[in-house]
């Protein structure tokens, strides 16, 4: 796991999508593990410079909700 700018931001994100799907709100937790598995594959995270940012991830992210 990166650290600082690169800190992967991924596993809280699942956590939410969890707990959406807790609350029974499993239409907006599909829509936000849809949008996690694009931001994968648009800005892919390698834990160092070589990868995206947290904050390039979740701009990642956003954009595809």
């Amino acid at each position: 796991a990166g650290l600082g700018a690169y800190a992967n931001p991924e596993s809280i994100m699942t956590a939410a999508a969890m707990m959406l799907d807790h609350i029974g709100l499993q239409k907006k937790a599909a829509a936000l593990r849809a949008a996690l598995t694009a931001a994968e594959k648009a800005a892919p995270m390698t834990g160092d410079d070589k990868g995206c940012t947290g904050e390039q991830f979740t701009d990642a992210v956003l954009a595809a909700l």
